[in-house]
């Protein structure tokens, strides 16, 4: 079976840079709710202390140069995406790939 790929992977990058661009309203830019619902930032996002929060994300988004309210291109996506796998010790993927918990549904 081919190995699993891991958050720095770069055709795991560029999809979910695809991704996300398409669920945003600029074309070719990502927004940070954008950023936000991709699957593997969702299902570790929640309330609970070791859940991924909203200031984590805003923070990764905020490293990448970015305001809350500017859409990311590639390059800002790559540094915001790599400042979040950097929360994880490098081991975003693994985490998300963990069943979720029950308490980890995201309230909106």
């Amino acid at each position: 079976a081919p190995a699993a790929r891991g958050a720095r992977d770069e055709a795991l990058v560029d999809a979910l840079f695809v991704v996300a661009a398409a669920m945003s309203r600029t074309p070719g830019l990502v927004s940070l709710d954008a950023f936000k619902a991709l699957p593997p930032v969702a299902s570790l996002r929640g309330g609970l202390p070791d859940d991924l929060s909203d200031d984590e994300i805003a923070d990764a988004w905020a490293e990448a140069g970015l305001a809350p309210s500017a859409p990311a291109d590639k390059t800002a996506f790559t540094r915001a995406w790599l400042a979040l796998d950097q929360l994880y010790d490098d081991d975003l993927m693994v985490e998300a790939r963990r069943p979720p918990k029950k308490s980890r549904a995201v309230e909106e």
